[in-house]
This record gives structure tokens, sequence and C-alpha cells, in this order.
């Protein structure tokens, strides 16, 4: 069953909530949050040490709205 995609008001809710969730250290003990960042970027993840906010960085703001369609 294919999930309707989400519209431009919610990938923006999304990407808000990542860059808060990132600047928050709670993902840190976190090991499904922590996912979230390594699947965005695999090799970001491996090569920035772990760090949320330097792999959001690094990903551009078109592929993450593309990850989020493609949920």
């Amino acid at each position: 069953m294919n999930k309707p995609p989400f519209s431009t008001d919610e990938i923006t809710e999304l990407t808000v909530g990542l860059n808060q969730l990132a600047r928050n250290l709670w993902w840190t003990w976190n090991q499904e949050a922590q996912e979230v960042f390594q699947q965005l970027s695999p090799r970001g993840w491996q090569n920035l040490y772990h760090n949320a906010v330097a792999v959001l960085h690094e990903v551009s703001d078109y592929e993450l709205r593309v990850r989020l369609l493609l949920r």
C-alpha cells in the first residue's frame, strides 16, 4: 500500500523538526534517533564522527526533501 506524499507544509515541519532534534543531545542516547541521521547520509555519519548537525549541513535541502518523500 502506498502512502500519500507529504504536503509542502509537512515537509517543512519535518525538516524543522530534524534540525531541532540534531541540536538536542537526546538523540545521542537513543539508537533509533541516531539511525535517522545515519540513514540520511551513511558516509557522512561515519566521516563526520556521528555529528547529526554536520550531517544535516552535508545533506542538501533538495536531497532531504526527496528522502522525506520516499519514506
